[in-house]
């Protein structure tokens, strides 16, 4: 279900180049809702804790790639580069 939601977002906006750091919501984020959510209906704590770190981790590592990917790599072709980091022309 993650996935689905993750590829219907990007066809709507158009940015399928986000997968490079979206998969992370479909492998760390979904299965830790899963598990959080079965601990919680089934009063197992050890679940849902691991469930809610997976979560976590998942929610972390898209926010570090996506700032990797778009403003370093610049994957999105929306960033405009620092004039400083321009290589000089010559006279």
């Amino acid at each position: 279900m993650a996935g689905g939601l993750v590829l219907g977002v990007q066809n709507a906006t158009d940015r399928f180049e986000t997968w490079a750091y979206a998969w992370t919501l479909v492998v760390l984020v979904g299965p830790g809702i899963g598990r959080c959510l079965v601990g919680m209906m089934r009063g197992r704590g050890d679940l849902a804790a691991s469930g809610s770190r997976l979560i976590v981790a998942g929610l972390v590592a898209v926010v570090v790639l996506a700032a990797f990917f778009e403003v370093v790599v610049g994957i999105g072709g929306r960033v405009t580069v620092h004039p400083a980091a321009k290589p000089l022309r010559s006279c």
